[in-house]
């Protein structure tokens, strides 16, 4: 296990220690928050907080995943020991007021 997020200042030592945990667990264990708040003494809302603040710094990406019906079945999960750094968020175009025009 790399150790870069241990020294990550943007992590809180909760997200710090959830990452430990789950960069710990054997590639084939089924991820989901239930099944990492069952491992934890912390709950389901501990780990997601957990889990939303690794999302929003790198280490973490999560994708619904549809069933052959087309449901929405679960999320796949893709961890990063090195944050990743995705597509950049959009920035939302600027409304431009038209001039108005005089009457001459």
């Amino acid at each position: 296990m790399r150790t870069q997020h241990l020294r990550d200042t943007r992590l809180s030592l909760k997200a710090i220690g959830l990452f430990s945990i789950i960069l710990s667990l054997p590639p084939e264990w089924d991820f989901s928050i239930a099944g990492l708040a069952a491992i934890t003494k912390d709950g389901i809302a501990t780990v997601r907080a957990a889990l939303n603040e690794l999302e929003a710094n790198g280490y973490l990406t999560r994708k619904r995943v549809r069933g052959e019906d087309g449901k929405l079945e679960n999320n796949e999960y893709t961890f990063y020991e090195i944050p990743h750094v995705g597509k950049p968020a959009q920035e939302k175009p600027e409304k431009e007021m038209p001039a108005e025009d005089l009457p001459a």
